[in-house]
């Protein structure tokens, strides 16, 4: 297989200030989040509550808020570069790459590239020791090669940033859908960007703590 990026075509919307789908929990919940964030005593416990807090949080809400059905999680994941996690929308079918984010964590440089996720799986398929992509299981190795084969096919595929953060000021615990990239190869031209908002999913204000 080629997985040529010479026509790969892309299209983006969303940011952090501007998310395209927001859930907020409930206010005890938040309560208890931001209380026990801010007994962490080191920088480097506040950041690894934030990471589980992005992992666990993000998944449930995409899942029970989003409808996505979960293809690989974090719990499987080998290396901290890997795919934090990838879904099926059964909505459109499509594949959908996930990067979890947490309190204060940001894309990194490669991440902000259209082309980070078909680069990381390519990196996935074909790393060899003693580069860390090597490293991964058989099974997201696997899981890389079916992503690599629906882009070869033109089907689209999508990267996804869901960030799960406290407001230490206010204690609001929210997940946000606030990126959202279609990647696709070898079309004549790219689909529009789906309005997410059509398919009902707009701005969500349940207090509820289950999703």
């Amino acid at each position: 297989m080629n997985h040529s990026d010479e026509n790969l075509i892309s299209s983006s919307q969303g940011n952090r200030k501007n998310c395209l789908h927001r859930h907020t929990y409930d206010a005890q919940d938040g309560q208890e989040m931001s209380e026990f964030y801010n007994r962490q005593e080191t920088s480097q416990d506040k950041r690894f509550i934030s990471q589980t807090m992005g992992e666990s949080m993000g998944d449930k809400y995409v899942t029970e808020k989003l409808g996505y059905q979960v293809v690989f999680d974090g719990d499987e994941k080998s290396i901290p570069q890997g795919i934090d996690g990838l879904y099926r929308d059964s909505r459109t079918n499509e594949l959908v790459i996930v990067e979890f984010k947490g309190q204060n964590s940001c894309e990194s440089k490669l991440q902000k590239r259209h082309d980070w996720s078909i680069e990381t799986c390519k990196k996935i398929t074909h790393s060899h020791p003693p580069y860390p992509y090597s490293q991964v299981s058989e099974y997201e190795q696997s899981l890389a090669r079916e992503i690599l084969r629906n882009y070869d096919a033109g089907k689209r595929i999508r990267y996804e940033v869901i960030r799960t953060e406290i407001d230490l000021k206010t204690n609001e615990l929210t997940s946000q859908l606030e990126k959202q990239t279609y990647l696709e190869q070898g079309l004549e031209q790219s689909y529009p960007v789906q309005d997410i908002s059509q398919e009902g999913l707009t701005q969500d204000m349940d207090w509820g703590m289950s999703l």
